[in-house]
C-alpha cells in the first residue's frame, strides 16, 4: 500500500519531470529559431536529463506495486547514465566556446568517457539480469558488503521505495562529473573576468555558478546515501528533496547562461542613454 511519504517521493518526482519538459521545450523552440549546432546539442542534453527524470518518476510510481525488479533495475539503469551522457554533450558544446581542447583531445576525452560509460552500463545490466553472480532481490546482510560488480538495493527510509546501485560505479561517475565541470567553471571564471562585455561576462558567469550548483547536489547525494540514518529519520527525505531543488536551480541558471535569452539580455543591458534622458528631462518639466 502506498503510504503519505511515498506519495510524496513521487508527486515531487513527476512535478521536477515537468520542469525539465518545460526547459526542454524551451530549447527547442531556441533551435527552430536559430537552428545552430549549438542549441541542439543543448537541447539534446536538456532531453536527455528529462528522460532520466522520467525514468526516475516511474520506478518510484510502480516500485510499491509488483513489478518486475528487471524493469525496475533497467529504467534505474537508465536514469542514472543519460545525465552522463547529457554531461558529454555539454562538454562538446563547451569546446566550442569555452574550453579550448582541440579535435584531437575532444575526441580522445570522448572516446575515453564512452569507454566508461559503456563498460558502467554493461555492468549494471549484467548484475540485472543475473549474468553475474548477485544476491537475491540484491539484499545483502549487514555483515556482507557487495563485490565491486554486485547490485546492492538500498530501501528508502519510511517508503516502499528502493533504489539499486553498483557502488564501485558511483566514484567512477562522480570523477567523470568532477573533471569535466571543474574543468569548464574555472575557464568560464576566467572568460568572464577578461571581457569587459557585460553579455558574455554574465553569460559565463552564470555558467559557472549553475555547474558549482550541480556539484553540490552531488554532495547532497552523498550525505544522502553515505550516512547511516537512524529508522524513521527525516533527513533522507529532506536531503532528497533539497538535491532535486538544487538539480532543478542549476539546470535553470545554465539555461540562462548558455541561451542568454532576449527578455534576459535586455534586462542586463538596462535602459538606454536615451530613456534614462528622457525620464530626467520627464522630472523636469
Amino acid at each position: 500500500m502506498v503510504n503519505a511519504l511515498t506519495l510524496y517521493y513521487i508527486i515531487f518526482s513527476w512535478l521536477t519531470v515537468i520542469v525539465n519538459i518545460v526547459l526542454a521545450s524551451a530549447l527547442l523552440r531556441n533551435f527552430i529559431r536559430k537552428k545552430t549546432l549549438g542549441t541542439i546539442i543543448l537541447f539534446v542534453s536538456y532531453m536527455l536529463i528529462g528522460f532520466s527524470a522520467i525514468l526516475a518518476a516511474i520506478h518510484y510510481s510502480v516500485a510499491s506495486f509488483n513489478i518486475s525488479i528487471e524493469f525496475i533495475g533497467v529504467s534505474q539503469t537508465l536514469a542514472t547514465l543519460f545525465p552522463l551522457i547529457a554531461l558529454l554533450q555539454i562538454y562538446v558544446f563547451s569546446c566550442r566556446h569555452i574550453l579550448k581542447d582541440n579535435e584531437v583531445l575532444k575526441n580522445f576525452h570522448l572516446i575515453i568517457f564512452s569507454i566508461i560509460i559503456g563498460s558502467v552500463f554493461t555492468i549494471y545490466l549484467m548484475a540485472v539480469f543475473g549474468i553475474t553472480p548477485q544476491q537475491p532481490g540484491f539484499l545483502f546482510a549487514e555483515d556482507v558488503s557487495p563485490l565491486w560488480y554486485q547490485m546492492s538495493r538500498s530501501d528508502v527510509a519510511n517508503t516502499s521505495l528502493f533504489n539499486l546501485t553498483v557502488r564501485a560505479s558511483v566514484m567512477v561517475i562522480t570523477t567523470i562529473q568532477i573533471y569535466i565541470n571543474l574543468r569548464i567553471i574555472i575557464r568560464a571564471f576566467i572568460l568572464s573576468r577578461r571581457t569587459d562585455r557585460i553579455i558574455r561576462k554574465r553569460g559565463l558567469q552564470l555558467i559557472a555558478t549553475g555547474l558549482l550548483v550541480y556539484l553540490t547536489a552531488g554532495i547532497v547525494i552523498a550525505l544522502e546515501m553515505a550516512i547511516s540514518w537512524p529508522e524513521g529519520s527525516a533527513m533522507p527525505t529532506i536531503l532528497w528533496t533539497l538535491r532535486k531543488v538544487i538539480f532543478i536551480t542549476s539546470y535553470l541558471i545554465l539555461y540562462l547562461g548558455w541561451i542568454m535569452p532576449d527578455w534576459f539580455r535586455r534586462r542586463l543591458r538596462g535602459k538606454t542613454w536615451f530613456e534614462m534622458q528622457y525620464k530626467t528631462v520627464s522630472k523636469q518639466s
